[in-house]
């Protein structure tokens, strides 16, 4: 990482109300760049000089130091894990949770993506998924009380933020790529599975690293209905690796 130190009469206490991750404008040794702001620090810096015997400020700058992140290369890499998981018609899938271990990967997290394989169920509005990071304080409920009523036979969902539509509140639940949902508020995820965070936006893994245990946590809430995942699910993370 490079830091950039830079002295200008007080122009930097409006940067530094910026958010991280702000694209900013610097000009750097004559040239021009746009860079992401990562972090930053202002420092007010005041040069005292006596008028009259006192101390006066005669004039003030202010030192900000950014970090930047330099240039990277983005790296996807999918990861699996195909061994079938059971819904029962209430409670906790078999196994849970489904793991997958997640190694060799440098540089931060900038996107995650989920895919649930081949996805049957008698009443998908019963199905509740938790999805947690290495970090279990970040994790996501990447779907819940979707599709409605009606028979999912065979569905394949990929989860992205970026997708054009959510999961449907409603039926059919059919094949496709979604944004991440959950219609049924607060939900509840028996032990081991940590507190959830709230959100279902995998966004929320966005900068922290990505090797470590990730888990996938089902629950059928309500009784008389079940299902399975017969294909497991993958795990898609890109990665920021610096050159």
């Amino acid at each position: 990482m490079e830091v950039f130190t830079i002295k200008k009469n007080c122009i930097c206490h409006s940067l530094c109300k910026l958010s991280a991750g702000t694209n900013i404008l610097l000009v750097l040794n004559g040239s021009s760049q746009s860079i992401p702001l990562q972090f930053q620090k202002c420092i007010n810096h005041c040069v005292t000089g006596i008028s009259r015997g006192r101390a006066v400020a005669i004039d003030c700058s202010c030192i900000c130091t950014f970090t930047i992140i330099p240039q990277c290369r983005e790296v996807t890499t999918t990861f699996t894990n195909l061994e079938p998981i059971g819904i029962p018609n209430s409670g906790t899938a078999t196994p849970y949770p489904s793991n997958i271990f997640v190694e060799g990967l440098s540089g931060p997290i900038i996107k995650v993506t989920v895919q649930l394989n081949n996805l049957s169920h008698t009443f998908p509005d019963d199905i509740d998924i938790l999805l947690v990071g290495p970090v279990t304080t970040q994790n996501a409920i990447i779907m819940s009380d979707v599709g409605g009523g009606g028979d999912a036979v065979n569905v394949t969902l990929l989860l992205d933020d970026d997708a054009p539509t959510p999961l449907p509140d409603v039926g059919p639940l059919v094949s496709g790529t979604f944004q991440p949902a959950n219609y049924g508020g607060p939900e509840a995820f028996p032990p081991p599975a940590p507190a959830p965070a709230g959100g279902s936006a995998l966004s929320i893994f966005n900068g922290s690293n990505p090797n470590g245990l990730w888990s996938l946590y089902i629950v059928d809430d309500l009784g008389g209905d079940v299902g399975s995942l017969a294909g497991g699910w993958e795990l898609n993370i890109t990665t920021c690796e610096f050159q």
